[in-house]
């Protein structure tokens, strides 16, 4: 008979925890239940409810999944079929849900985002994070970035760094240096 074991987190991800193999115990499925039961109790984060329901067989996936929803965006008023559509359509792409989070911007919300994006650093205040960086700090972000390898774009031969190439390619950027 083969016992099936789960990697527990002791210390949860949603409370901090890391998957540092210090923070990683394996339990039966039985224990692993239990543990989230006993996180639960002690602590009160619905993450622990759902997934010792889960666990448990007390619930079914799309179940979890559905109380995961609703759990996490408490205060919002959605109707048990937008939710089960919400799931169902998660469950086809299997993607991770984005729990509460809008990707549907408005047009405005996506031009002020855009602003923000464009704007330079000034005496060493970042706008996209609102933050400000001494310049110690910033000479050293600077020959961090200087030090990248770069890599020429096959289309126009600029030189990039290799994170950044492919949202280069096809931009007023990349074909007006082949006009040239």
């Amino acid at each position: 008979m083969t016992i099936y074991t789960h990697k527990h987190h002791i210390i949860p991800r949603h409370m901090g925890g890391s998957d540092d193999p210090s923070n990683l115990v394996e339990l039966t499925v039985e224990e692993h239940a239990e543990a989230h039961r006993k996180l639960y109790e002690e602590h009160g984060k619905w993450q622990d409810k759902v997934a010792w329901l889960s666990l448990s067989g007390n619930i079914s996936n799309e179940e979890a999944r559905i109380m995961a929803v609703k759990l996490a965006n408490t205060g919002r008023t959605q109707s048990e079929e937008h939710i089960k559509k919400r799931v169902a359509a998660r469950m086809k792409t299997n993607s991770k849900p984005t729990l509460g989070k809008s990707w549907n911007r408005t047009a405005e919300s996506k031009e002020n985002i855009s602003k923000v994006m464009k704007q330079k650093y000034t005496d060493g205040f970042n706008p996209r994070t609102g933050t400000t960086h001494s310049a110690e700090t910033l000479s050293k972000m600077s020959e961090s970035a200087k030090n990248r390898p770069r890599v020429p774009c096959p289309e126009c031969g600029t030189l990039l760094q290799k994170a950044n190439l492919s949202r280069h390619i096809g931009t007023k950027s990349c074909t007006s240096a082949q006009q040239e």
